[in-house]
């Protein structure tokens, strides 16, 4: 009778382990799986900001290429001088100009800033430049 108790409360001991074990198993699985997307979630992210990144240094190089196109050529256009001396001083003061000044493409080129910048230059304009009623 002892040992039968003895084996019964052995048997239901390891049921509780073996329980227990399932259950702490499910938790770390859980928590492997949750561990898991949240590592692809971030390796995600970070591929995601390395092409931004990428895209943002294309359209900076661009734009300081473009501009420093436009400013050579306006330049050429108006100082009339095709010697080499002056081209190659014309094409340092341009890609001089451009380093400083690329990123005001990419700044001027959102809609609502135009459009906030061209109210007011023309409400700025139109008190300024136009003739006052009883002014001479």
């Amino acid at each position: 009778m002892e040992v039968t108790l003895l084996v019964e409360a052995t048997e239901g001991a390891f049921r509780i382990l073996e329980d227990a074990r399932k259950h702490a198993t499910g938790i770390i699985d859980s928590a492997v799986e949750l561990t898991s997307e949240e590592t692809r979630h971030h390796e995600a992210r970070r591929i995601q900001e390395i092409f931004t990144g990428a895209q943002k240094r294309k359209t900076a190089f661009q734009n300081f290429v473009g501009t420093a196109v436009i400013l050579f050529a306006f330049w050429a256009l108006l100082s009339g001088k095709f010697d080499a001396f002056h081209l190659t001083l014309g094409a340092i003061c341009c890609l001089g100009v451009a380093y400083l000044t690329h990123d005001l493409l990419e700044k001027l080129s959102h809609p609502m800033y135009t459009t906030a910048q061209f109210i007011v230059f023309r409400s700025f304009s139109a008190r300024n430049v136009l003739p006052r009623p009883g002014s001479p």
